[in-house]
C-alpha cells in the first residue's frame, strides 16, 4: 500500500489504518505512543487533529514504507501467506486490534470470548488471532475442547482440561478442587517456556445450564492463582455458536472500548474480554478492501456499488465466510485448498 493511500485510509477508517500501519512500525515507539493514544484517548481527544499528526508521521517516514513495499513485489502471486494477508485486510481489523493490545498486559493468563451467531466466521477470527500471536512468541500446540461433542457439565470439563493439558497422575475419583490444582500447576509449568493457548467450542451450552457459575468460579480460580513473571501467557478462547446479549453472561465480560476505564479493567480485573460481536461484510468493508489490494486483485472485481451489493446478497447477506469462499474463487484461488493451514485449529 503506498503512502498516499495509507494517508487516505487514515481519514476513512482508522482502525484498518493501525492495522495497516503495524506491518511497518510496530517496534517503533513513536508509532506505539500514536497506538497507545488511538487505543486510551485523553479527555481533550481530537480525532482530526490526531489524524493530521499520524499523516505526518507516515510522511516523515515514506522511505522506509516504499522500501518495505519494493521487497512484497518478490513475494509469489500465488503463495498461500499472500493469500491469506490479503484476507486478513478484509474484516475484523477492531478484534485484532484489542487482542493485539491486551495480550501485551503483565497478566499471565487472558480470557477470551468470540461472540457470533452460528458458523459466523469464528474460527477464521481465533486462528487469524493465534497466527499473529505465534508469529511473536513461542507457543505450545493449541489444545482445544467442544462442549458440543458431549454431555458436558463442568466436572467433565475439568476433566478435559486435565487430560489434554496433560495432568500426569489424574485420578476421577478426585474432587474438581484437586483437578483444577492439578491444572493450575501444569499451566504454570508451561508458560515458562512458551505461551498456552486452549480453545473451548460452544461454550453456550455451560453459558445456558445450571453450571455456569461453577464454570465461573472454576476459570476464575485459574486467572487469581496463575501468577508468574514470565513474559508467555495462557490464553484461552471461549467461542460462542450464538450470540449471547444479556444476563446471567454480560455481568462476567468486560466489553471492548477504547477508554481508559476498560484498559485499567483488563489490568486488574479477572474477567472475560468479550470480543466485538462478527458482523455481517458490509459495502464499505468491501470498498475499502478493495481500496487496499493490489491493481492486478482489483481487476477481478467489478467496482460499481450495485455488483458490490449483489456480491454482498449472493454471499449470505455478508456472511464472512461466504465472502472469503467468493473472493478467493474470483482471484482464482480455492479456500478449501489452504484450509488447513488457515484454519487449523
Amino acid at each position: 500500500m503506498t503512502v498516499k493511500e495509507i494517508k487516505s485510509l487514515i481519514d476513512q477508517d482508522l482502525d484498518a489504518a493501525f492495522e495497516i500501519l503495524d506491518k511497518y512500525f510496530e517496534e517503533d515507539p513513536i508509532y506505539n505512543a500514536f497506538n497507545d493514544e488511538f487505543i486510551s484517548p485523553p479527555l481533550n481527544f481530537d480525532k482530526r487533529i490526531f489524524c493530521r499528526r499520524l499523516q505526518r508521521f507516515v510522511q516523515r517516514n515514506k522511505e522506509l514504507i516504499n522500501a518495505e513495499n519494493e521487497d512484497k513485489k518478490f513475494l509469489q502471486p500465488d503463495s498461500s501467506d499472500q493469500i491469506y494477508q490479503l484476507l486478513c485486510n478484509l474484516n475484523f481489523t477492531s478484534q485484532v486490534k484489542y487482542f493485539k493490545a491486551i495480550v501485551k498486559s503483565k497478566k499471565p493468563i487472558i480470557p477470551f470470548v468470540i461472540r457470533a451467531e452460528q458458523n459466523y466466521g469464528q474460527s477464521w477470527l481465533y486462528n487469524r488471532l493465534i497466527y499473529h500471536y505465534q508469529t511473536e512468541k513461542p507457543i505450545h500446540p493449541p489444545i482445544t475442547i467442544d462442549l458440543k461433542s458431549s454431555q458436558f457439565n463442568v466436572s467433565s470439563l475439568v476433566q478435559h482440561l486435565a487430560l489434554n493439558i496433560g495432568v500426569k497422575k489424574y485420578d476421577e475419583s478426585e474432587s474438581i478442587d484437586v483437578h483444577r490444582h492439578q491444572i493450575k500447576e501444569v499451566l504454570l509449568e508451561k508458560i515458562e517456556t512458551a505461551s498456552q493457548i486452549l480453545i473451548i467450542k460452544n461454550v453456550n451450552i455451560l453459558i445456558h445450564s445450571e453450571d455456569f457459575e461453577a464454570f465461573v468460579d472454576i476459570i476464575d480460580y485459574f486467572f487469581t492463582k496463575i501468577k508468574s513473571s514470565t513474559i508467555h501467557k495462557c490464553i484461552f478462547f471461549f467461542i460462542e455458536d450464538e450470540l449471547t446479549i444479556g444476563d446471567p453472561y454480560s455481568q462476567y465480560c468486560i466489553f471492548s472500548s477504547k477508554t481508559k476505564a476498560f484498559q485499567a479493567k483488563q489490568e486488574q480485573l479477572l474477567k472475560f474480554i468479550a470480543l466485538t460481536p462478527i458482523q455481517a461484510l458490509t459495502n464499505k468493508c468491501i470498498e475499502d478492501w478493495l481500496g487496499l489490494a493490489e491493481e492486478d486483485i482489483c481487476d477481478c472485481f467489478n467496482l460499481e456499488e450495485k455488483t458490490i451489493e449483489q456480491l454482498l446478497i449472493d454471499c449470505g447477506n455478508g456472511h464472512p465466510e461466504k465472502v472469503l469462499y467468493y473472493i478467493c474463487r474470483e482471484i482464482g484461488q480455492e479456500f478449501d485448498k489452504h484450509k488447513s493451514k488457515w484454519l487449523k485449529y
